[in-house]
């Protein structure tokens, strides 16, 4: 995922790679995985980034202020977070059967004559595009 972000920013500069890296990378950690439905951001932190056009966070009401209250807070937190990475561990564990049943299924797509096709790119350098087409 991170090196097709970097062909990505990188296309026109492929010589300076690795100036897009912390891009990337960030891009690629805040982003909410549609497999999951949360950011690996969050399941590192146990909340979302904050970035730079986000508004301000809501302030804390006065009567929430005091350490109890906090800390209960953030027991539910970490409730949550908890919760969230028991539910990515079973999606990732249904994700390797999925992968598996596929493997035994094998390769069984067909074609006809003059079908439009995307083809692989076989031996690429680092930066080029995986596709290249439509091709008939």
């Amino acid at each position: 995922m991170v090196g097709k972000a970097i062909t990505k920013y990188a296309f026109k500069k492929k010589n300076h790679w690795d100036e897009y890296l912390g891009t990337a990378l960030w891009a690629t950690r805040v982003r909410t995985h549609s497999r999951t439905g949360y950011s690996p951001f969050y399941m590192v932190h146990g909340r979302e980034p904050r970035l730079a056009d986000d508004p301000e966070p809501p302030a804390i009401p006065i009567e929430a202020n005091n350490l109890t209250d906090k800390y209960n807070a953030r027991l539910q937190e970490f409730d949550q977070l908890d919760k969230a990475q028991q539910a990515v561990e079973q999606q990732v564990a249904a994700a390797h059967r999925v992968e598996d049943q596929y493997r035994q299924l094998g390769d069984r797509q067909r074609f006809n004559t003059n079908d439009r096709v995307m083809i692989r790119t076989m031996k690429k350098t680092k930066l080029a595009p995986e596709f290249y087409g439509p091709a008939s």
